[in-house]
């Protein structure tokens, strides 16, 4: 065989043994595990200085108790070093900073724990200077207080930033019924952004700066464009058509109000999901809030109460317009009304309020309160001559006022009082005029409110006129009484026709558009808005029927009315008046009969006050008596008084004497029955 150089390697004996023995292996195998756990040890103390380093950098705050202990010891050691100068430096730095703690304010320190943690850092910090001074900083006693007292501060202040840390990100847990609403408020604020805001959507350019859901409603805060729109746009009648058009339920689920500062470029938005009005709340009895003057009527859209404004403290009284429709629930409005005046007491017992009521309907109109208020009148004749006397008393009491004495709340003496506030002894007197357009019609009675509607107030005279409708045909052709009973309490229900734009401009909406049901079919008894004691609103009355009226018109007393004018009434109170008669000392009038004055506007107004004058004179009458008792000129008269002879109102004695209906002719028989035969 060539040899070619090859040389194999010896071949080990399979039973020879290793070198080394078992305990060389393992101890070569733990030192490679010392080798490896120390690397690893290395690499996981590098990681951890590193992201210490990194926390420090993003979170100084919570490594501050830390970062002050190595200044308070690095601090001391140079202090160690010049003694002369380091020292008294780390002794009025420490002092500088607890007078900035100190002085810390109140939102960087708020709580009684928070102070005393403060105070207890600094006490300590200052403890550990001491005893560096006499020792030495790198003392053992020095070092077991600083590290004892870093790691005390440091717990503390890592617990209370880790709760922190907790309370700025919770865990957000929403229920079912949160997790619903939270879906519908997204839905609403979805729905304003598209069918809304676009150009051609009801709001163009408006946003939505708020949104709240509940069961009752929808409520949102809009902010609108105003080289667009504003709020007096949004709040028109083919504005809330459009809004519930888009919403797919009706126009008066649509609630548009200001927003309490007035602001018109911004606007409170209500979409209705339930419609609380279709509920009849039973009556649920009289109620005043003495604080305010103010008694509850009814329930709003909202679910809040429909308050009626009686009087302003330190202001006077407020004024009231009720209107509605046949029908619509203005006569259960009344009761409710009255009811709660004859309720009206202080914490004495005393009433607060007197109720006249005058009723052209003889007593048909509010049949139950006949007998159960202090005066009632029962035709117009007796209207009127109520109405004179309560206008004596008016200036009674404004003379009473302007000379009253009494002491302020500063102990200041002063002569006269500008406002009214109920009393006991001086209650409101509250007088309701029903069908008030028939007595509008005359000028004297016409007159007589205009005064109360202006002074009444400031001594306690209270207007309740009441009509189908708002007009200025209907309150008497007068420019006078509606702007001032549109500022005062407007009580609207449901009319048979539109009022102008310019009647009652608080009013939501129109009410002639509000419905005769609702949609589950039932009527819209006492549905209507309401303007006075709160913000205007839809609202509905509580309901009640004649035997609850019945029952509360008979609880309790009648208020009656005791008159200042007797003994505090300045001589010749009546005077300068259209039609006004002559008037005595005491400053009434001479007889009833003439308290009514000035010619009629309409002959049907004559016809009733002609038929009063002769009920209440038994006996035979001439039509100049009737001219001259009335006021009203010939022709009026005659037209009246043929009229009702043909329709067997009154009776006709001879040419120009007349009776009532049943009267004895007396010595006119036998001209009769000539004139018969």
């Amino acid at each position: 065989m060539r040899d070619t150089g090859y040389q194999p390697p010896p071949r080990r004996d399979a039973q020879a043994p290793a070198r080394g023995g078992v305990g060389e292996r393992i101890a070569s195998a733990a030192g490679d595990l010392a080798k490896a756990g120390a690397n690893r040890a290395g690499h996981a103390a590098l990681d951890l200085t590193i992201t210490a380093a990194r926390g420090a950098a993003h979170h100084p705050a919570e490594f501050m108790p830390v970062a002050a202990a190595g200044t308070l010891f690095a601090a001391g050691d140079i202090a160690t070093t010049t003694p002369a100068l380091g020292w008294p430096l780390l002794y009025t730095a420490l002092a500088l900073a607890g007078y900035l703690l100190h002085r810390r304010p109140e939102s960087g320190a708020r709580g009684v724990l928070r102070r005393a943690y403060y105070a207890l850092a600094f006490t300590a910090a200052l403890t550990w200077v001491t005893t560096a001074a006499i020792l030495s900083p790198t003392d053992p006693l020095a070092l077991e207080i600083l590290g004892a007292a870093t790691a005390a501060a440091s717990a503390g202040w890592w617990a209370r930033h880790l709760r922190r840390a907790e309370r700025a990100t919770p865990e957000l847990v929403l229920s079912d019924e949160e997790a619903e609403l939270a879906a519908l408020r997204a839905e609403i604020t979805a729905w304003w952004a598209e069918r809304g805001s676009p150009d051609r959507g009801f709001a163009p350019g408006s946003s939505v700066l708020d949104a709240t859901v509940d069961d009752i409603a929808y409520r949102l805060d809009v902010q609108l464009d105003n080289k667009k729109q504003v709020y007096d746009d949004l709040a028109t009648t083919a504005a809330h058509k459009r809004i519930a058009g888009t919403r797919g339920t009706s126009r008066h689920m649509i609630l548009v109000e200001r927003w309490p500062d007035q602001r018109e470029d911004r606007a409170k938005i209500t979409v209705f999901r339930k419609y609380l009005l279709q509920e009849n709340v039973p009556y649920p009895g009289p109620s005043i809030d003495m604080e305010t003057g103010c008694t509850t009527v009814g329930r709003c859209a909202d679910g809040t109460p429909a308050l009626l404004r009686l009087w302003e403290p330190r202001s006077g009284t407020w004024h009231e317009m009720v209107a509605g429709t046949s029908g619509a629930g203005k006569s259960r409005y009344i009761d409710q009304a009255l009811i709660g005046e004859r309720h009206c007491l202080d914490a004495d017992g005393r009433h607060l309020v007197v109720s006249w009521i005058c009723d052209p309907q003889e007593g048909q109109s509010l049949p139950d309160w006949q007998e159960r208020v202090d005066q009632y009148a029962r035709n117009p004749l007796e209207s009127l001559a109520l109405l004179e006397r309560a206008y004596v008393e008016m200036l009674a009491r404004n003379h009473h006022l302007a000379n009253l004495r009494w002491t302020d709340s500063n102990g200041n003496a002063r002569r006269g009082r500008s406002y009214f506030e109920p009393t006991g002894d001086m209650p409101i007197l509250s007088i309701t005029i029903e069908e008030a357009p028939n007595m509008l019609a005359l000028p004297r009675f016409r007159w007589l409110v205009e005064q109360f509607l202006k002074m009444g107030r400031k001594c306690g005279i209270r207007l309740r006129l009441v009509a189908q409708i708002p007009s200025i045909a209907e309150l008497g052709s007068s420019f006078t009484i509606r702007p001032l009973l549109a500022s005062m309490c407007v009580v609207c229900l449901r009319t048979s026709e539109p009022i102008s734009a310019g009647a009652f401009t608080d009013l939501p909406g129109d009410p002639r558009d509000l419905p005769k049901r609702f949609p589950d079919g039932t009527a819209t008894f006492g549905l209507g808005y309401i303007v006075g004691a709160s913000e205007p609103a839809l609202f509905r009355t509580y309901a009640l029927d004649d035997v609850v009226v019945y029952e509360w018109a008979n609880k309790g007393t009648t208020a009656r009315f005791k008159p200042l004018a007797v003994t505090d009434a300045p001589a010749a109170t009546v005077h300068d008046a259209p039609g006004s008669a002559p008037t005595d000392a005491s400053g009434t009038n001479e007889t009833p009969d003439r308290a009514i004055l000035g010619e009629a506007a309409a002959v049907g107004s004559a016809r009733e006050l002609i038929r009063a004058y002769l009920t209440q004179h038994p006996g035979h009458v001439t039509s100049g008596a009737l001219v001259h008792a009335l006021g009203l000129n010939n022709s009026t008269v005659s037209q009246a008084l043929a009229r009702d002879v043909a329709a067997g109102k009154i009776q006709r004695i001879t040419h120009g004497v007349y009776a009532a209906v049943g009267t004895d002719p007396g010595l006119w028989r036998d001209e009769r029955a000539g004139m018969a035969a």
